[in-house]
């Protein structure tokens, strides 16, 4: 099982508000894997040049698209969406979470690096600022 699916009966024995309830289950679940995404595409991937600022970051088949201007994001494994944050919002569990998971550590590490540049730069500025 998956990290945010739950136990229910098979979903052709669901009815169509059994599967509403679900997909909004899934979702809810969801939403610390969905966040960690969110950090790995925008510490990890590229800027698309664009007038608003998006995201794309992409590996080992699962690809995370960030739009920060909408305040949404696109998760797709394999070609197949999986995971959207936008009108309509669903998460299907699936191995795009074991990736991002993984790319997770390296993000926090990058993030963590980053910080401390831009930290020193400010330091070494302020620093000339002064003399």
């Amino acid at each position: 099982m998956n990290s945010f699916e739950t136990e229910h009966k098979p979903l052709e024995e669901m009815t169509l508000d059994e599967l509403h309830q679900l997909k909004k289950e899934r979702y809810n679940k969801a939403q610390d894997i969905i966040g960690r995404a969110r950090f790995v595409a925008v510490t990890l991937g590229e800027l698309i040049n664009s007038t608003y600022t998006k995201h794309s970051w992409e590996a080992d088949g699962v690809t995370v698209f960030v739009d920060s201007y909408g305040r949404y994001m696109t998760v797709e494994q394999d070609g197949k969406k999986v995971v959207s944050t936008h009108n309509d919002a669903f998460a299907i569990p699936g191995r795009w979470e074991d990736v991002v998971e993984k790319f997770y550590v390296l993000a926090k590490e990058k993030d963590e690096e980053d910080r401390k540049q831009r930290e020193q730069e400010e330091r070494e500025a302020f620093l000339r600022f002064l003399v």
